[in-house]
């Protein structure tokens, strides 16, 4: 609602942005959201839906193993709800009526959620990775998230009014003949509903804890756009700091974590952004000024585990640059080293050019 009433007194210019924001793919706009649109369904959606997480090793654009328990049983919920809310239309009974009063507002929220994903120019820069391991727009479909509690409750709660209304219903036989036998079969009723219940809650809450055993630690918590970048910053951190390195360059998977947590007491910004303008990466000119300008900033690049001499290395070899060297480990079969020049600063370009985009980085 407060989008819808700002956009309406602001000429809809919000709107207008989802629609173009030059992200180069207006030529083609309703064969881009076909396209999206089947990616968010195929893909996406049941990503968020499920709980699968594109970061694992095994996943790949052939085998995107999508397909889960959770799965199954989420999309089982909406479908419920779904149908509970269509059947409300035509058949006004209170508890149908109540039900879509319960889950229309979470429902509205799921469907501009998927609308406003369908229709984002920058959603597009997902058809490239297609369905494997790297998500480069599966963040901006997340909110779907937030309404699916709502639908599974809604299922819930359905049965649960049906366990309550059977349950109540044998004091309404009490003048019958076979009142006793009425009475104990909805008591059953009502205890056998309440197990499967509580064997469906026992079983979700199952196999979410045995994926999460499962889950490779090295991949669960890593952003699918760089999977090699080190999960725990806090070695790397811990040296800058000791070293008084104020000042860095490096990918922007590797810098901005390390900015983010040390408050921007150590500012790491992508060179790409000096070198080539890349202005969407640009997040705060401020601090890319501040790299720009400061005097012998360090490097952070990623290299295969045990690599002596990466292109930049060999570069400032050949260009008589003195350098102080650390290397750490960063994920499985990968290093990151910690490079800071000596007696003159390296350029931004030519960090760029020797490597800092390395492994899809």
């Amino acid at each position: 609602y407060p989008a819808l009433s700002w956009g309406a007194t602001h000429h809809w210019v919000n709107i207008t942005y989802l629609l173009d924001n030059s992200s180069g793919t207006s030529a083609h706009r309703l064969q881009i959201i076909g396209q999206v649109t089947h990616l968010y369904f195929t893909c996406t959606a049941p990503r968020i839906i499920g709980g699968a997480v594109p970061t694992e090793p095994y996943v790949t654009i052939a085998y995107p193993h999508l397909l889960a328990p959770s799965l199954i049983l989420n999309v089982m919920c909406i479908a419920v709800a779904l149908g509970v809310v269509a059947l409300s239309f035509g058949w006004r009974r209170p508890l149908l009526v109540q039900t879509r009063q319960l889950v229309g507002l979470p429902l509205l929220f799921a469907t501009c959620a998927a609308l406003i994903f369908c229709v984002s120019s920058i959603s597009a820069n997902g058809l490239g990775a297609m369905c494997g391991p790297k998500d480069l727009v599966g963040r901006y479909g997340a909110p779907l998230l937030l309404a699916l509690p709502f639908f599974i409750a809604t299922v819930f709660t359905v049965i649960a009014q049906l366990m309550h209304r059977l349950r109540g219903s044998r004091y309404s036989w009490s003048m019958d003949e076979d009142s006793a036998t009425r009475t104990a079969q909805s008591s059953r009723m009502y205890f056998i509903g309440q197990i499967l219940l509580a064997c469906v809650l026992v079983f979700t809450s199952g196999i979410q804890s045995f994926a999460y055993t499962k889950a490779s630690p090295n991949y669960l918590f890593q952003t699918s756009g760089c999977v090699i970048a080190p999960f725990n910053d806090e070695p790397i951190i811990s040296y800058m700091q000791h070293n008084k390195i104020h000042y860095a360059w490096a990918t922007s998977w590797v810098g901005d974590p390390i900015t983010f947590g040390t408050q921007s007491h150590i500012i790491v910004i992508d060179p790409r952004v000096v070198a080539y303008y890349q202005w969407y990466v640009n997040r705060i000119p401020m601090y890319t000024s501040a790299v720009a300008n400061a005097k012998r900033a360090s490097v952070l690049l990623l290299v295969r585990h045990g690599e002596r001499q990466p292109p930049l290395l060999l570069r400032l070899h050949k260009e008589h640059t003195a350098y102080r060297l650390a290397r750490f480990l960063s994920e499985p079969g990968y290093d990151l080293l910690v490079i800071t020049p000596l007696n003159h600063s390296i350029s931004p370009k030519e960090i760029s050019d020797m490597g800092v985009r390395f492994g899809g980085c």
